[in-house]
């Protein structure tokens, strides 16, 4: 059984995060100016994409004392199933077609984008070039994404980078990168930032702020990114070792479950089918990620603690180079498992938006027992996908 934390316990560092937090924020006026700014993109490209901000600036870790802001957008074009599978299919054939979409779509918002400069001298579109390497002495120039820059008196400088992507909703984007196809995780990565922060009350937020102030000396763009990466994915991967999660199974079936009576009668073909389904969700939806707050509180309950442990482990991850040859996994599903006491028959319980679940994304599982060895007819999976790094 897991003991109860004095809630003050868990909450006394919060101020005090919050502090920290405070002088590093941007102002609220450059915050408007530039939600100012993506409300106005958004308007004028309304008719041919959805526009979704992702990076940096969409979990709050641009500072008041960055000298140039960039914020990173996705241009989402829905698309339907086949099409969107005739282009994964290319993720991994690595070939380009002569009429691609997101190229066609990209030339398109660049040209509506750029009645921004005749409105506006002070803001200008550009494509964001890059280069890919054609043989052993030449270079293709590639038109990356779009970038807008605007320049304002007493104002910080902007950049905004737009990026087109192709995306089905039960599957994750798909962008053009150097005429070949690569499936972004940007979304998932925004959404899941948000869940962790909110579970380890900021110290998330606190944390990156410190590599933050870092990195101009000690890492550069792509280590600095790839450090937060790191952490993140080891805060949902160590759920597979926690021995607070291993408890609260325990915990969690001896409350929704007080005899076996009430799991055999879950497997009685009399038992009414909505009743059935009410019950499984209800002990599904205890281990779905965002609602581990038991198990978060009680696995890192000091900032310190928490703070000192990943400076020191996502450092030594970067200057071992292990990117180069390990995965970041990022939490999936936690799917129930659960047997009557005869043995006779199982359940399992599952999310029915199985985004990874046709793309062969080489996900892993980890079974979790309960803490309880008496209770030997239940137990969780957790499912695990690779998370993809785009550079």
């Amino acid at each position: 059984m897991i003991k109860k934390i004095n809630s003050k316990i868990i909450t006394s560092e919060i101020p005090l995060i919050n502090s920290q937090l405070k002088d590093a924020k941007l102002s609220q006026e450059t915050k408007k100016n530039i939600e100012r700014y993506i409300l106005f993109i958004k308007n004028i490209l309304k008719d041919i994409v959805e526009i979704k901000k992702i990076g940096s600036y969409a979990i709050n870790n641009i500072y008041q004392f960055d000298e140039f802001i960039n914020v990173d957008l996705l241009a989402l074009k829905f698309i339907n199933k086949n099409m969107y599978f005739t282009y994964q299919e290319e993720v991994t054939n690595k070939e380009h077609f002569s009429d691609c979409w997101i190229c066609e779509i990209n030339e398109v918002i660049f040209t509506k984008l750029q009645s921004l400069n005749k409105q506006n001298p002070k803001i200008i579109v550009e494509w964001n070039i890059s280069n890919t390497k054609q043989d052993r002495d030449s270079f293709i120039n590639f038109n990356d994404s779009i970038k807008i820059l605007i320049y304002e008196k007493n104002s910080k400088h902007l950049s905004f980078f737009i990026r087109t992507t192709l995306l089905h909703s039960k599957y994750p984007p798909i962008f053009c990168d150097r005429n070949i196809y690569q499936i972004t995780h940007a979304l998932e990565y925004v959404e899941m930032y948000k869940i962790l922060n909110k579970l380890l009350l900021k110290k998330l937020e606190l944390l990156f702020l410190y590599i933050r102030l870092k990195k101009e000396t000690l890492f550069s763009k792509k280590e600095y990114l790839l450090m937060k990466l790191y952490i993140m994915g080891d805060i949902q991967y160590q759920l597979s070792r926690n021995k607070v999660l291993n408890k609260w199974l325990t915990q969690v079936f001896k409350y929704i479950f007080p005899s076996v009576n009430v799991i055999d009668d879950l497997f009685n073909s009399k038992y009414r089918h909505y009743k059935k389904q009410k019950l499984l969700e209800k002990i599904y939806s205890s281990f779905k990620i965002k609602n581990l707050t038991v198990v978060f509180n009680r696995t890192f309950l000091k900032t310190k603690v928490f703070l000192k442990k990943y400076l020191l482990e996502s450092k030594m991850w970067i200057k071992e180079k292990k990117y180069l040859k390990e995965n970041i996994y990022f939490w999936y599903d936690s799917v129930v498992y659960l047997n009557n006491s005869t043995w006779s028959a199982s359940l399992t319980k599952k999310k029915a938006f199985k985004k990874y679940d046709d793309l062969n994304t080489n996900t892993i599982i980890k079974n979790i027992y309960p803490s309880d060895n008496n209770i030997g007819i239940f137990l969780i999976m957790l499912i695990y996908y690779p998370y993809k790094i785009n550079f």
